[in-house]
């Protein structure tokens, strides 16, 4: 409907704007404003979503660890303890069939997400997690890697178990004061023990065919405890508890993943979300780190030319003493396993290995240091 209007001059004249549009124009501009308060909202749970998690490097702040610590017991377990929960591994009808530790590492959104051992939850049909204030929330398995034996797990945020402060085990001492918290035997959730650093490096054979690179613990660990925390006199989680010793004699004798091992592994686990497959190099060694066979050859071709002059065969044969995987020295048959894990299927590496030989005419031996360009595979069982 148009309104009139008379001018000064008396004639009458047409306003153009109508009711209707101006009714119209605020009905838009309403449903305008209503969509972007959706659209952000939207984009905030997007964001705190279980995929979107690129930014999760800033959120993860990590604390020096001192060899000499004015700390007591009493105050690291304040610290410590509510970030350790216990774990029931339990059947399609959620039947207990065992136990085992999880270590709160971050937030994200709505979501907290934990480390445990692989071993601990890779029969498991369901898992439940039992927080410090006895909640009962059940995990998902977001991602492992079975032969570092890490595990990463996601449940729903609960206010009494709270992410751990994450230390380096890069910097610790021989003899350093430690706790641990755990579930020894299955049923004694949030124990916690003391004791020292016995040995900075020992190679653990773990489900009888791969060797990692432990931490030993003058503490004991039952297997209620595996997944459970390693801490500093501050607090600072400087381990994931994993093994004890087999012996029945031996009394005291605990390993623990050190803390910069897991640490690149649950972040790239929980931003890939890895399916658990196995990388392989393809490389049998022996106890000495010399090859002993390997087993893909698909991508060697040609020689190399030692300073001698001699062109050598551009492959890992067997007699060739293994001296570096991209950078990281092998000094014994564990480093060998820490470089496997730190490497993806499809990616190429460098092997550097040395490799003794003659000369024509001359039975001198001469070594030569080859670098060689592999690729990691995917296999279906772990290295051995």
């Amino acid at each position: 409907m148009e309104d009139l209007e008379k001018t000064q001059s008396g004639e009458t004249v047409t306003v153009k704007a109508s009711r209707r549009s101006i009714i119209f124009f605020a009905i838009s501009f309403v449903l305008l404003f209503a969509a972007i308060l959706f659209f952000c909202f939207a984009l905030d749970r997007y964001r705190k979503a279980n995929e979107q998690l690129g930014e999760i490097t800033l959120m993860i702040e990590r604390y020096e660890s001192s060899v000499v610590t004015e700390g007591t017991p009493v105050g690291a377990a304040a610290v410590a303890a509510p970030s350790v929960a216990e774990l029931a591994i339990c059947d399609a009808d959620y039947k207990k069939l065992a136990a085992g530790s999880a270590i709160s590492f971050c937030d994200v959104g709505d979501y907290s997400f934990l480390v445990t051992n692989h071993h601990v939850v890779e029969n498991a049909e369901k898992i439940m997690v039992i927080t410090p204030d006895g909640s009962r929330i059940e995990a998902a398995l977001w991602g492992y890697d079975y032969q570092a034996d890490i595990a990463v797990l996601r449940i729903a945020k609960n206010s009494s178990l709270t992410p751990a402060r994450i230390g380096y085990s890069s910097n610790l001492g021989l003899g350093q004061a430690i706790i641990t918290v755990g579930n020894p035997t299955g049923s004694l959730p949030g124990t916690l023990g003391t004791g020292i650093i016995s040995h900075l490096s020992r190679n653990v054979t773990v489900n009888g065919d791969h060797v990692i690179k432990m931490l030993q613990i003058d503490a004991a660990i039952s297997k209620g405890s595996s997944g459970g925390g390693l801490f500093d006199m501050e607090g600072n989680l400087i381990g994931i508890l994993s093994a004890k010793a087999a012996s029945p004699e031996s009394e005291n004798i605990g390993f623990a993943i050190p803390i910069d091992s897991a640490f690149d592994l649950f972040e790239e686990i929980l931003k890939l979300r890895t399916d658990g497959k196995n990388n392989s190099l393809g490389i049998l060694l022996d106890a000495d780190c010399m090859i002993l066979s390997y087993a893909y050859t698909d991508d060697m071709v040609g020689t190399v030319k030692t300073e001698m002059g001699v062109e050598l065969e551009y492959d890992l044969l067997p007699g060739d003493r293994l001296l570096y995987i991209d950078g990281y020295r092998i000094d014994e048959i564990g480093d060998y396993y820490a470089a496997v894990a730190r490497v993806r299927a499809g990616q190429r590496v460098t092997a550097v290995v040395r490799r003794t030989y003659t000369v024509e005419g001359s039975t001198q031996q001469y070594t030569s240091d080859i670098a060689i360009d592999i690729t990691a595979h995917t296999s279906s069982k772990p290295e051995t």
